[in-house]
């Protein structure tokens, strides 16, 4: 047997093991063994709603943002407290800047070639914009929101949005592109976006991972709080309605007018899953603009009793982010969180699916990197190829 291993990152102690073995030219089996991280929210069980908000700021590396809204969001249910629609539409912006930012990474990223000072741009500008909306005291469900500085928030959105300009080339000036005018802009190479994009064009990468993963739809508050508050277990390869689901910019993205169009060429194969994350990039830019646009120095509630279950959905880059949350006597009791990759990297889900049967070219390694990065994992990946 010939087995080849691909390190697209280096080693940590959570991450997945994808497997896949080759068989007369043919990916034949495809098998996904995660090393989960410890799970934190246990950390949560005997701190206050804003005590436990603030160990998820400091202890989500990766969309902590994402993480810290839809924590503000479950822990003021359990709270019997709605929050104010001013804090929320100010959690909101940042969570989608962190979406914009986490994409602009992605996409910076597959290049090596890319110029590293966009991306430490890109950094620093989502550093600024954070910082005038509040920094790390905009997130807690009983917290005073703190003022907003108007004037330097739209400088550092101004400011950031040429460095998206230089990511995406002509494709952020076009309202309404088709898939014409998106090819000669990609044949250009005009920018980071286009030549990625130019890449997964290429002869055999369009479809690549094409399959029939179905979508995450919106999940019921009732049957979520069920499932939830059962093992353990069970969330560790989450299935909805018996079927294996994904999430993420694709999922979200899927039935835009530029994303259907790709899909009924290339499928949701590599192309249309990159250019998905690139057209809410640009949408989520705007929604922030609207935002700040409306905003409003809000009043924070307070809670209305100190024991109680609450639940929050919230979109992350990588997908749908739950929270459950439970409190007795003013302190958090149980904490439980579903995260993306869960869905993504299910072992007889989308992988599976997107992987089994494709040819093995000496194009492989490549075309599966590709793939794992357009999915994007919340954690690091190991890939071993088996010729058998």
């Amino acid at each position: 047997m010939d087995r080849r291993e691909h390190t697209p990152s280096a080693a940590v102690s959570a991450g997945i093991a994808i497997r896949c073995t080759v068989r007369d030219g043919r990916v034949a089996a495809v098998s996904l063994i995660p090393r989960r991280p410890d799970p934190v929210e246990r950390l949560a069980v005997g701190r206050t709603p804003s005590e436990a908000v603030g160990l998820f700021a400091s202890l989500f590396s990766l969309c902590p943002e994402a993480h810290c809204l839809a924590a503000s969001q479950a822990l003021a249910a359990a709270a019997g407290m709605a929050m104010a629609p001013g804090v929320l539409n100010r959690q909101e912006a940042r969570r989608e800047l962190e979406i914009i930012k986490e994409h602009s990474l992605n996409l910076l990223l597959q290049q090596p070639a890319a110029d590293p000072r966009l991306a430490q741009g890109l950094v620093t500008g989502y550093g600024a914009l954070r910082a005038a909306l509040g920094g790390s005291r905009i997130h807690g469900p009983a917290e005073t929101p703190p003022a907003v500085d108007t004037a330097a928030a739209q400088a550092a959105l101004d400011a950031w949005e040429k460095m998206l300009q230089a990511l995406c080339g002509e494709f952020w000036r076009w309202p309404d592109p088709d898939l014409d005018a998106l090819q000669h802009w990609q044949a250009r190479r005009d920018s980071p976006a286009a030549r990625l994009l130019h890449r997964h064009a290429q002869p055999g990468w369009p479809a690549f991972g094409r399959c029939t993963a179905a979508l995450l739809p919106p999940l019921p508050p009732a049957c979520l709080e069920s499932w939830l508050s059962g093992q353990p277990a069970e969330l560790a390869t989450p299935t909805w309605e018996g079927r294996t689901r994904e999430t993420g910019s694709y999922a979200r993205q899927a039935e835009t007018p530029l994303i259907r169009d790709a899909r009924a060429g290339h499928g949701n194969g590599l192309y249309t899953r990159t250019l998905a994350r690139l057209v809410e990039l640009k949408a989520l830019f705007h929604s922030v603009r609207l935002r700040l646009a409306h905003d409003a120095t809000p009043a924070s509630p307070r809670p209305k009793q100190d024991g109680g279950t609450g639940l929050a959905q919230t979109e992350a880059s990588r997908g749908r982010l739950i929270h459950r949350a439970e409190l007795a006597r003013g302190r958090v009791s149980s904490y439980r969180i579903l995260a993306p990759t869960e869905w993504n990297f299910h072992p007889l889900g989308l992988l599976n699916s997107a992987l089994t049967g494709v040819p093995a070219t000496t194009e492989l390694p490549a075309q599966i990197d590709a793939l794992l990065r357009a999915v994007d994992p919340c954690v690091d990946f190991r890939l071993t190829l088996d010729h058998a």
